[in-house]
């Protein structure tokens, strides 16, 4: 079965690694409905503010759903 990963180039992995973005918080924020087709700097802006999942779970439960990284 072929990865459907897509590659990201050298500075985006740097600058996904320097702000904690992890293989894990991708998949978490995309379980909550944030798409893979999201700019990596879209995860970043996530990390760096403070919206995990945890944050938008909570949001989620306050009635504050599918919200856009600029709103959250």
């Amino acid at each position: 079965m072929a990865s459907r990963a897509r590659r990201i180039d050298e500075e985006k992995a740097f600058s996904l690694a320097m702000h904690d973005v992890s293989r894990q918080f991708i998949r978490d924020l995309t379980s909550l409905g944030f798409t893979r087709a999201f700019p990596s700097t879209s995860w970043s802006t996530c990390a760096i503010h403070g919206a995990s999942p945890a944050y938008i779970r909570e949001l989620n439960g306050l009635g504050y759903e599918h919200l856009a990284v600029d709103d959250s």
